[in-house]
C-alpha cells in the first residue's frame, strides 16, 4: 500500500478488504443460507468515493475510487450469493476530513437508481438548518446520519450526543418523519446514564423522529445493551441495527425487552469484508482482526460473524420465519415508508 494510500482507513484502500475465500462461502451455505431470507435489505452500509475524504486523493481515477451500489452488490454477493441484499439504507463514511457535500452528491447519486433503497444525508452540527432542510425536500432523502468525528471535542469518543446531534436535526426529522442514524459514543454507549437520559427526553421530545441506533447500540460490548436497554422501555421510535455486532446477547436482549419490530439487519459494508471480531472484555471490548500480530487464518469475515451471532439470538428465542423475514427487511421497509406492515399484538414481548 502506498504512502498516500496509509493516510486513509486501511479497509477503505487495502485490496485484501474484498478478498472472499472458498471458506467464508462454505461457511455461509452451510449455517447462514437457511437463515437468511431472499430479497433481504440492509439498514446500515456506506457507498463512498475516496476522492472526498481528503483533497490528496482527488486525483485517484474513478474506477478505483468510487464504492458505489455495483460495487456493494457484487462484493456481499461474493460470499451471500443470491442472499445478498437487494436493497438498503445507505449513507456516507465518515472521516475526519471528509469532502461532506461531494461525499453526499456522491451517494445521492448511487441511490438515485434504486427506488427500493434509501439515502441518508450526512451532517454536522455546524450546518445550516434551512439549506439542510431544503437539500432534504429536494432530495428525497431519508433522514440523517450524524456521527462523533464531528462533535469538536479533541477526544470525539467522550462526546455527548448533543455535541454531534444538533437539535435542528431533531426538528427537521420530528416535522417530517425522517430517520436519524446515531453511533452512540462514551465509554459504556447505552449503560452510560447522560446518555439514556438524552435519548428518552428527546424520543419524547419529537416523536415524528425515527431513531436508529447503530451497532446494536454500539454493544461491541454486549453487557452495555444488556444492562442499559430497559431505560428504552415504552418509546415507540426508537429502533437498533445489527451491523459488526459479533455476538448475540445484544441481539438478545433488544428483542426481549422491546420486540422484534425494533430490531434491523445491516452488514455495514465495507466493514463486513474485514477479516475480525468485536469481543466483549470485561466492561470493554476488543476488536480482533486475521492482519493483526498473532491472528491466524482461521478468522472470518466481520459480515458472516455478525450474522452468526444474529442467527444464534434468533434460535434461543425461537423466533418464527415470519419474525426473521422482519428483521431482514420487513421492519425496515416499513420504518422508511417502502412498505407497511401490520404492528404485531404485544409483540415479541413474551
Amino acid at each position: 500500500m502506498s504512502a498516500r494510500a496509509a493516510a486513509l482507513p486501511r479497509h477503505l484502500c487495502d485490496p485484501a478488504t474484498f478478498e472472499v475465500s472458498a471458506a467464508d462461502r462454505e461457511l455461509f451455505d452451510r449455517q447462514l443460507r437457511g437463515f437468511v431470507p431472499p430479497d433481504a435489505f440492509d439498514a446500515h452500509a456506506h457507498l463512498y468515493d475516496l476522492r472526498t475524504f481528503a483533497a490528496d486523493y482527488q486525483a485517484l481515477p474513478a474506477e478505483n475510487s468510487r464504492i458505489g451500489f455495483d460495487v456493494y452488490r457484487r462484493q456481499l454477493a461474493e460470499w451471500m450469493g443470491d442472499r445478498r441484499p437487494s436493497d438498503g439504507l445507505f449513507f456516507a463514511y465518515p472521516t475526519p476530513a471528509l469532502d461532506m457535500g461531494a461525499a453526499n452528491d456522491f451517494l445521492a447519486e448511487a441511490v438515485r437508481a434504486r427506488p427500493g433503497s434509501r439515502g441518508l444525508l450526512m451532517v454536522r452540527p455546524g450546518d445550516d438548518a434551512d439549506r439542510v432542510e431544503s437539500q432534504v425536500r429536494a432530495g428525497g432523502w431519508a433522514g440523517f446520519k450524524v456521527y462523533h468525528l464531528y462533535s469538536g471535542r479533541a477526544d470525539t469518543q467522550e462526546s455527548a450526543i448533543g455535541e454531534f446531534l444538533p437539535d435542528w436535526a431533531w426538528e427537521i426529522a420530528g416535522r417530517r418523519g425522517l430517520t436519524i442514524m446515531l453511533h452512540l459514543v462514551r465509554r459504556r454507549s447505552l449503560a452510560d446514564p447522560d446518555n439514556q437520559q438524552y435519548l428518552r427526553r428527546y424520543c419524547r421530545r419529537f416523536p415524528g423522529a425515527k431513531l436508529i441506533l447503530a451497532h446494536a447500540a454500539r454493544g461491541f460490548c454486549g453487557a452495555h445493551t444488556v444492562e442499559g436497554i430497559d431505560a428504552l422501555r415504552g418509546l415507540d421510535n426508537v429502533y437498533f441495527d445489527t451491523s459488526a455486532v459479533c455476538e448475540a446477547h445484544p441481539f438478545e436482549a433488544i428483542l426481549r425487552t422491546l420486540g422484534v419490530s425494533r430490531l434491523l439487519y445491516g452488514s455495514d459494508f465495507p466493514i463486513a469484508q474485514l477479516r475480525g471480531k468485536a469481543v466483549s472484555v470485561g466492561d470493554s471490548y476488543q476488536w480482533f482482526y486475521a492482519s493483526a500480530e498473532g491472528g491466524n487464518g482461521k478468522m472470518t469475515l466481520v459480515g458472516l460473524e455478525s450474522l452468526l451471532a444474529l442467527r444464534l439470538a434468533c434460535l434461543a428465542l425461537r423466533l418464527t420465519d415470519g419474525d426473521v423475514e422482519r428483521l431482514f427487511g420487513g421492519n425496515a421497509r416499513s420504518i422508511l415508508g417502502i412498505t407497511s406492515l401490520p404492528i404485531l399484538p404485544g409483540d415479541l414481548q413474551r
